[in-house]
């Protein structure tokens, strides 16, 4: 609605008040028309001002809209407290999950995975952001991160040992020794890598480790990443997705804690 045209209606609907009372004190209007036009001139211009007032209040209309405004920050406030109680509830929740199916707990990661998204779906019901629903999903990130890296590591661990077996066969004791130390270095840097307490770079460390063992030969360094390969592309795909590439492999292959 336009400046002029705001300006004629609010003269009409004036010129509806002036009338009634003209009418009514002059006595050319009956009492009840001019009640009916100074009413019709006094709710045309309530409304036509309604987005400016905070409060109105006359014949028989009450308006609140200032309680009504109240009502909204007051509720704004309670989702606001509700979202900063359920928040690091869900943490807990969270965090507590992916701890379970662990040691003596039997919940197996099908089950954790589900909690964890009803968690999630119920977290956006409430308004949280995306942010906020993935800070406290920090713990959850890390452990799955660290589950899939587990098979790797097992992979890793068993051409060392093979190799050791190998040289104490052979009873060659200053390159068993050599070898021994190596390896040993190399096993405290691989879990050196998986315990960080970011693991968002998991993919690309762990290959970079692979390719630069020195310990084992280049044929067991081929194979090696060769057997990896597709737990690689599992890390990597959850690094940039933050959910599993193969979920039904994930799930049957419990975890193994190294």
């Amino acid at each position: 609605m336009n400046t002029l045209t705001k300006i004629i209606l609010f003269i009409f609907f004036a010129i509806l008040i002036v009338i009634g009372t003209i009418g009514i004190i002059g006595k050319w209007k009956t009492i009840s028309e001019g009640v009916i036009l100074i009413t019709t001139g006094f709710l045309c211009l309530i409304f036509y001002f309604l987005d400016k007032f905070e409060s109105f209040e006359g014949f028989g209309i009450k308006g609140k809209l200032k309680q009504l405004d109240n009502k909204i920050d007051e509720a704004d406030k309670i989702l606001t407290h509700l979202k900063q109680i359920t928040l690091p509830l869900a943490e807990n929740i969270i965090s507590s999950s992916i701890r379970l199916g662990r040691w003596d707990s039997t919940i197996p990661r099908r089950e954790r995975y589900r909690l964890v998204q009803e968690t999630v779906s119920a977290l956006q019901g409430i308004g949280c952001r995306e942010d906020e629903i993935e800070k406290i999903k920090k713990v959850w990130h890390w452990f799955n991160l660290f589950d899939q890296a587990t098979p790797i590591c097992n992979v890793i661990r068993n051409y060392y040992t093979d190799k050791e077996q190998l040289m104490c066969e052979k009873e060659i004791k200053n390159e068993y020794d050599l070898y021994k130390k190596s390896m040993d270095q190399e096993l405290s840097s691989l879990d050196n890598i998986i315990n960080k307490e970011e693991l968002w770079d998991l993919h690309d460390e762990l290959l970079k480790f692979i390719r630069n063992i020195k310990a084992l030969d280049e044929k067991s360094i081929g194979s090696i990443l060769s057997e990896v390969n597709e737990d690689l592309e599992d890390i990597k795909y959850y690094i940039a997705n933050k959910d599993f590439r193969r979920k039904e492999h994930f799930f049957l292959v419990e975890a193994e804690i190294i």
